[in-house]
C-alpha cells in the first residue's frame, strides 16, 4: 500500500507542478509589463561563396554595374563636353562684340599673319604642356578684339565657334617685345586684363613693333577707367576687376586718367617697397610678392598708355598709321614694349627706369617731340 500510494502522490506532483509551469508561462503572456519577454537572437543570413569574391548573384544586376563601371572609366579617360547651343553662342559673340569690348563703328586698326602660343591661364596660371603648341592665325585688331582666324577676315561672314573661342579682348591689356625669349625671332608678350599671356609671333621685326604700337594704343585710346577699390575685411590681395566697355572720356581726360592712375600706382608701390624690413614667411610673403609683381605690371601699362596718348595728342595724327611712322622716325617709343616682370637685357635697365622717372611728368609733349627731332635730350631726363 505505501508504495502503490507513492507512486499515485508522486503522478499528482508531477501534474499540479506542470499546471503550474503552464499556469506561470500563461501569466507571463498575459502580463507582459510585469514580465517583460526576453529578446530573441535572430540568425544572420549565410553569405553565399560569390558574394565573398565581390560577385552578385542576379546578372542583370552584374551586368549594369559593369556597364556603370565602363561608363565611369569612359568619363575620366574622355571629359565630357557641353554642347553649344547656337543661341548661346550668338549671346556670347553678342556680349563680346557689343557688350562693351567692341568699338561702335567696328573700325579694323591692323591685320596680318601671327603665329600665337598661349604661355598663361587667367590669373597667371601656367597653361598645361599640351596647351601650348604654336598656331598660324590670320590676326585682324577690330575694336577691343584680337581675332584669331584660319582665314583671312571678311566682315560679310559670320565668325564660327572656333574664331569667338580664340578671340582676345585687348582692353586694359599691354603688349610687350619678349627679349627674354630666344627660341624663335620677333616675338611678343601680350597679357590681358585677366592676366592672360600670349606669345605672338611677327612675320618681321618691323611687323612686331607694329603689332605691339596698335595693340597699346588701341587699348589706351578706349579702355574705361577701373572701378573702385573694394572694401572688405579679407586681407589676401586679389586683383581688381577691369571694365570690358568703351570709354566715355575724351582723349584729353583720358590721357590725365591715365597719368592719374600712374601716379596712384608709382606712390603705393613706394610705399609697399618702404615698408620696414621685417622676417615675413608663408602666405603673408607670397601675398607681398603678388601685390609687388601687380603694382609694378600697372606701373609700366599706365605708363605706356599715358606715354602714347600723350604723344599722338601731340603729333595730330588721327591716322595710326601715321602716327606710327611719325614715332618710328623721331624714335619716341622709349620701350613701351618692356615689363618689369619679366628678366630684362641688361643694357636696356637704364633706358627703362628713364622712361618711368619721364613719366611722372606729362612726357612726349610737343616741345620735347622738337627737342628729340633735334637730337637734344628732354629736360626732365638730364636732371
Amino acid at each position: 500500500m505505501i508504495g502503490v500510494n507513492s507512486i499515485h502522490s508522486s503522478g499528482r506532483n508531477r501534474s499540479r507542478s506542470l499546471c503550474s509551469v503552464r499556469s506561470g508561462r500563461d501569466s507571463r503572456d498575459t502580463d507582459p509589463f510585469r514580465y517583460p519577454r526576453t529578446p530573441r537572437s535572430r540568425s544572420l543570413k549565410p553569405l553565399a561563396f560569390p558574394d565573398l569574391l565581390g560577385k552578385t548573384q542576379d546578372a542583370h544586376q552584374h551586368r549594369q554595374n559593369r556597364k556603370k563601371k565602363t561608363l565611369y572609366s569612359s568619363i575620366k579617360n574622355e571629359k565630357l563636353q557641353w554642347t553649344i547651343d547656337e543661341e548661346d553662342l550668338r549671346t556670347s559673340f553678342g556680349e563680346l562684340e557689343g557688350g562693351g569690348a567692341q568699338q561702335n563703328d567696328g573700325e579694323i586698326y591692323k591685320s596680318g599673319f601671327l603665329v600665337r602660343k598661349v604661355h598663361a591661364d587667367p590669373d597667371g596660371k601656367r597653361t598645361p604642356r599640351g596647351k601650348r603648341g604654336w598656331k598660324s592665325f590670320y590676326a585682324t585688331l577690330k575694336g577691343l578684339v584680337l581675332y584669331l582666324q584660319k582665314d583671312e577676315f571678311r566682315v560679310d561672314r559670320d565668325l564660327s565657334e572656333d574664331d569667338v573661342k580664340n578671340s582676345v579682348s585687348v582692353h586694359h591689356s599691354l603688349a610687350m617685345r619678349a627679349a627674354d625669349y630666344s627660341k624663335r625671332p620677333n616675338v611678343f608678350y601680350l597679357r590681358t586684363a585677366d592676366w592672360r599671356v600670349f606669345l605672338l609671333q611677327a612675320p618681321s621685326a618691323e611687323q612686331m613693333q607694329s603689332w605691339i604700337t596698335r595693340i597699346n594704343v588701341v587699348a589706351a585710346m578706349f579702355s574705361a577707367p577701373p572701378f573702385p577699390a573694394a572694401i572688405g575685411s579679407q586681407k589676401r590681395f586679389s586683383r581688381p576687376l577691369l571694365p570690358g566697355s568703351l570709354t566715355k572720356l575724351t582723349q584729353e581726360e583720358q590721357v590725365k586718367c591715365h597719368e592719374g592712375r600712374f601716379r596712384s600706382v608709382s606712390s603705393e608701390l613706394a610705399e609697399l617697397s618702404s615698408e620696414p624690413d621685417r622676417k615675413v614667411k608663408g602666405r603673408e610673403l607670397e601675398e607681398h610678392k603678388l601685390r609687388q609683381e601687380y603694382l609694378e605690371f600697372e606701373k609700366t601699362r599706365y605708363g605706356t598708355y599715358a606715354m602714347l596718348l600723350r604723344a599722338r595728342l601731340a603729333s595730330g595724327d588721327e591716322d595710326l598709321s601715321a602716327f606710327e611712322a611719325r614715332l618710328f622716325d623721331d624714335g619716341g617709343l622709349q620701350r613701351a614694349h618692356s615689363s618689369p616682370t619679366l628678366p630684362l637685357e641688361p643694357e636696356k635697365k637704364s633706358r627703362g627706369n628713364k622712361t618711368s622717372r619721364s613719366l611722372k611728368v606729362s612726357s612726349c609733349s610737343s616741345a620735347e617731340a622738337g627737342r628729340k627731332k633735334n637730337g637734344e635730350k628732354p629736360q626732365e631726363e638730364v636732371a
